[in-house]
């Protein structure tokens, strides 16, 4: 398919902004409870398995939602105000957050009907209060582990992405470089076709005289085609006036044993040694 450069699409992401180490982030967990006992010690208990954020509502929940990423949401099932079951509605109703785990906390209602209530509004798990440190870490480091697998998995298929954009970026470059490449070819083949002139290569040792190659209209210029140049070498020198013909071989003779001949030097030969021929 031959197209022009500028229908290439170019990446416009710097492929080394992508390819950056990122900054060491840890996972969040975000902690929903409008006890503050509790948020202090469920804080404690998972602070080094990542960033925990507490908040003592659902509204404060909905708004840290809006600004980042988390791991793992544990949700108060019984709050004053908005309670845990509309939370989690609201939660798996935007696109944003709908995928994020929620485990709920509760210290009374352990009956199957309201735990089927839980998983209904979206809840993962249960872990009923007083929590069990042992088996509350257990649970979040489950989420927390897979969220953190997951980014990386992201980050891997961006950096792939940015190799592709780089080599798309390359191999741009090189097209654009062989098409003004050829472009100046084309030019420079232009204008030596269009000027006046005949271009030649022609064997200094070559006896008798004739161009290996020409370029340019060899016919319009001098009325032979190469062909007949070729089958017929000393037209050049039969037309030459008779009183400047031996003494032009002799020099053109000269120049080739020394190796020295070119057609400029030809020209200026013609016209010093040739008079009568160039009046003619």
């Amino acid at each position: 398919m031959n197209v022009t450069l500028g229908e290439i699409p170019m990446p416009t992401q710097d492929p080394a902004e992508v390819l950056a180490p990122d900054e060491a982030q840890r996972p969040r967990v975000l902690l929903v409870d409008d006890d503050e006992r509790n948020l202090l010690a469920v804080s404690s208990i998972l602070e080094d398995l990542g960033e925990v954020v507490a908040v003592s509502s659902g509204e404060e929940a909905l708004r840290h939602l809006l600004k980042g990423e988390f791991a793992v949401i544990l949700l108060d099932v019984y709050m004053p105000g908005m309670d845990g079951y509309e939370t989690a509605q609201i939660i798996r109703s935007r696109d944003q957050t709908k995928g994020i785990p929620i485990v709920f906390l509760s210290a009374v209602n352990k009956e199957t009907e309201h735990q089927l209530r839980g998983y209904a509004m979206g809840a993962v798990d249960y872990v009923f209060k007083p929590v069990d440190a042992l088996i509350l870490r257990s649970k979040v480091a489950v989420f927390v582990d897979l969220f953190a697998k997951s980014k990386e998995v992201e980050r891997k298929a961006r950096q792939e992405q940015a190799l592709l954009d780089e080599t798309l970026r390359a191999n741009a470059e090189r097209l654009r470089a062989e098409q003004e490449l050829r472009r100046s070819e084309q030019r420079q083949a232009l204008i030596i076709e269009s000027l006046p002139m005949v271009l030649y290569l022609e064997p200094f040792e070559r006896a008798p005289r004739w161009p290996d190659y020409v370029s340019g209209d060899l016919k319009a210029i001098t009325g032979f085609t190469y062909d007949e140049i070729a089958k017929q070498p000393e037209l050049w020198s039969d037309r030459l006036h008779p009183d400047d013909r031996d003494r032009l071989n002799g020099k053109v003779s000269h120049l080739a044993r020394k190796a020295t001949f070119n057609r400029a030097s030809f020209v200026q030969l013609v016209r010093n040694l040739c008079p009568a021929t160039m009046e003619s």
